[in-house]
């Protein structure tokens, strides 16, 4: 599984840093999160999740980007969905430090098939966590629409990129439950792509 492709796709994740400012330009709350590098052209191209970029009292906010070799870059928000729970920031790409962008799995992911997460995992860079792809809890039907794993991960790591074994991404981890991961599919994942726009043809 952990191979030369799995650490080129790991160069994909960043750290994503969110400062809330109040009506004094005070820092009134400060969030973090992962992400992944998706897509590139004149910018890089970062999905994350609606919770960790939200803000309904349209407050001034600021988005750092860090890299997996601590380079921090500004970001700014380029598309939001709330019923994906998905958002999408972007920072200017520098041709001196090219960062790859993840490739896509075809399909969904399969009951017992063998995933990794990498992103900020206790607020560590660059983490990876492995485990299986599961079955949603039937006691708890609200999050069924989701993909569940049996990887141990936690708040931070909100917007990390689950792959699969061909270094593919399967999912968007858009929390925890029992102290496991579960994520946006990557159908939800495509079908935000195409309504919000057509990275794909970014080069």
């Amino acid at each position: 599984f952990v191979n030369k492709a799995t650490f080129e796709s790991i160069m994909s994740n960043v750290m994503i840093k969110v400062l809330i400012y109040d009506s004094f330009h005070k820092i009134a709350e400060v969030r973090y999160g992962s992400g992944v590098i998706f897509a590139v052209g004149a910018y890089n191209y970062v999905m994350t999740t609606f919770d960790l970029t939200n803000n309904p009292l349209n407050d001034m906010v600021s988005y750092q980007v860090t890299d997996y070799q601590g380079r921090t870059s500004n970001a700014i928000i380029d598309v939001v969905s709330e019923e994906y729970e998905l958002a999408v920031l972007r920072f200017v790409r520098v041709l001196s430090n090219r960062l790859p962008a993840v490739d896509f799995a075809s399909q969904d992911s399969l009951i017992g098939e063998p995933v990794m997460l990498f992103g900020y995992i206790g607020e560590v860079m660059n983490s990876m966590s492995m485990g299986l792809v599961e079955d949603s809890n039937p006691n708890d039907v609200t999050l069924d629409r989701y993909m569940h794993t049996s990887i141990p991960s936690d708040l931070n790591a909100n917007g990390s990129a689950i792959i699969n074994i061909n270094n593919e991404l399967l999912g968007i981890q858009i929390g925890i439950q029992d102290g496991f991961s579960y994520a946006v599919s990557i159908s939800d994942i495509l079908n935000f792509l195409k309504i919000y726009s057509d990275y794909h043809k970014l080069d």
